[in-house]
């Protein structure tokens, strides 16, 4: 039940919910919600997706210019997320500036393309998180490794000698 001023919306209860967990409505099995008449709606990470957008998003046969051409901005940043990173080498003026490896052996890469959201080069600066083990691709005005994990922390590279990370 929704309650509005001078308005009140009833419907049943669906007949399944799926969530994540953090508690989003989620799935990439199928519908996040689904009711007895039939009706379904389908969410990513806590964003509602149209049903042949969310298909073509979890099959993963998307480009990386389609997923950076789908307007929404939520939508877009979960595509994205999801999206094997890999497909970035396809985009055009596709360059990688700089390999390394931080102090745990762990890969760091800085990346350059282009394309029609980014008024420039779109920079990104991949690394593994020391503790976690998840990759992360962020946006960076650098082109080297160790002066896009200083800038993460608002310092210059040679202001900073990294020692053991935890």
């Amino acid at each position: 039940m929704i309650q509005l001023d001078g308005l009140v919306i009833i419907c049943s209860q669906p007949s399944e919910i799926n969530r994540d967990g953090e508690n989003r409505m989620h799935s990439i099995n199928g519908p996040s919600i689904k009711w007895r008449d039939g009706y379904k709606l389908w969410y990513l990470n806590g964003i509602y997706f149209e049903y042949e957008l969310w298909e073509k998003v979890i099959s993963g046969k998307m480009s990386a210019r389609e997923v950076l051409d789908i307007e929404n901005t939520e939508q877009r940043r979960v595509a994205y997320d999801l999206m094997d990173k890999k497909k970035l080498q396809n985009l055009p003026d596709f360059k990688v500036l700089d390999e390394a490896k931080d102090n745990l052996g762990k890969p760091m890469r800085v990346y350059q393309f282009t394309h029609k959201l980014f008024p420039n080069l779109a920079k990104i600066f991949h690394c593994v998180d020391a503790s976690t083990d998840r990759e992360y691709h962020l946006f960076t005005d650098k082109n080297t490794c160790n002066e896009a994990k200083a800038a993460m922390w608002g310092l210059s590279a040679d202001e900073i000698e990294w020692g053991m990370e935890y």
